[in-house]
C-alpha cells in the first residue's frame, strides 16, 4: 500500500523557527488505489489492519442482453430489493439509446 503513496516535498517550512537548510515537508495523498490482494495489505499491516479496510465492488449488467420484454420489471425488481435492504442509493441506473454500428450503417446505406 505504502508503494502506492504520492510524495511531494517542499523546501519552505512553516515553522517560524529557521532552520538552516530548512526541513522538508512530506506530504502524502489520502488516497490508495483498490486491491484484490487481501493477503498483501494483512503483510504490510498485520492483523489489526483488517479493521481499518473494508471491501468494495461495482455491479454491472449489460441491459441490452436483457430481453427487451423483460427490462423494466427486472429493473423495477432491483429497485425494490435494494430499497428493502436500505441501500437504494448504492443503485445508479444509467440509460443510453445505442444507435447502429458503422458497419451496419454502411450495410444500410448500400442497399
Amino acid at each position: 500500500m505504502l508503494e502506492n503513496a504520492q510524495e511531494s516535498t517542499h523546501f519552505t517550512c512553516p515553522v517560524t523557527r529557521k532552520r538552516n537548510p530548512p526541513a522538508p515537508l512530506r506530504w502524502f495523498s489520502n488516497s490508495y488505489r483498490g486491491t484484490t490482494d487481501d493477503a498483501a495489505i494483512l503483510r504490510v499491516t498485520g492483523e489489526k489492519g483488517a479493521s481499518f479496510f473494508k471491501q468494495s465492488f461495482e455491479l454491472k449488467i449489460k441491459g441490452d442482453m436483457i430481453p427487451e420484454a423483460a427490462a423494466e420489471e427486472i429493473i423495477g425488481e432491483l429497485q425494490a430489493l435494494f430499497a428493502r435492504h436500505n441501500a437504494g442509493a448504492a443503485l445508479n441506473i444509467l440509460e443510453a439509446t445505442e444507435g447502429p454500428t458503422i458497419n451496419e450503417i454502411e450495410f444500410i446505406f448500400s442497399k
